[in-house]
C-alpha cells in the first residue's frame, strides 16, 4: 500500500513538476516550508564538500523540498525491501533485522541544494542518526556504532529522480 501511494505521489510530482512554468524559488531558505527540527538546509559554499567544483547556487521553492522528501522515502522503501534482507543474510542472521532498515523518522537531514554544471537542480542529502548538536551549521561526518548511522542520496530535480543511495555509516 506504502509503495503504491510513493509511485502516486512521484508520479503526481512528475505531472507537476513539468506543467508548472518555470519560477525563480528563493535563495532564502528560511522562508520555505519543512520541518526544522529534522531537516536543515545549506546555503551554497563552493568551500564545503557536498558542493561540487563548478557548482551554482540553486533557489528552490517548497516543492522542490517536497519532491526531494518523496524522491528519499522512495529510495529508502526500497533499500528496505531490496538491500536489507540481503545485509541481514550476509550476517547469518545473528544481528536483529531491524539493524539494517532503514526508519527516516529516527534521521536528522542536512540538504545541500545547488546546479550542477549540466545545469541540472540537484540536492545532494546526508542523513544521520547519531548525535551532533552542531548538525544545523556543520557537515555531519561522524559516525556511530550499531546499525545505520548515516547514509547519503542526491536527489535530481530536474529529472524528478534519485540516485547514489550510498550508506557510509554503518559499523
Amino acid at each position: 500500500m506504502k509503495i503504491i501511494f510513493i509511485i502516486l505521489v512521484i508520479l503526481s510530482s512528475i505531472i507537476f513538476v513539468t506543467c508548472q512554468r518555470p519560477q525563480s524559488g528563493t535563495y532564502d531558505y528560511r522562508s520555505l516550508q519543512f520541518d526544522t527540527t529534522k531537516i536543515v538546509i545549506f546555503k551554497w559554499d563552493s568551500l564545503q564538500y557536498p558542493f561540487p567544483k563548478y557548482s551554482q547556487p540553486l533557489a528552490l521553492k517548497s516543492r522542490d523540498i517536497e519532491i526531494a522528501d518523496n524522491l528519499l522515502n522512495d529510495a529508502i522503501v526500497k533499500f528496505n525491501q531490496k538491500v536489507s534482507p540481503g545485509l541481514y543474510e550476509s550476517f547469518n542472521r545473528q544481528i536483529p533485522i531491524d539493524t539494517f532498515v532503514i526508519n527516516l523518522s529516527l534521521y536528522k537531514r542536512q540538504y545541500f541544494p545547488y546546479e550542477d554544471n549540466n545545469g541540472h537542480r540537484i540536492i545532494f542529502i546526508i542523513c544521520f542518526s547519531g548525535e551532533f548538536k552542531d548538525w544545523k551549521i556543520k557537515t555531519y561526518s561522524t559516525m556511530r556504532p550499531r546499525g545505520i548511522s548515516k547514509f547519503e542520496l542526491l536527489v535530481d530535480l530536474s529529472k524528478v529522480e534519485w540516485k547514489e543511495f550510498l550508506i557510509s555509516g554503518y559499523d
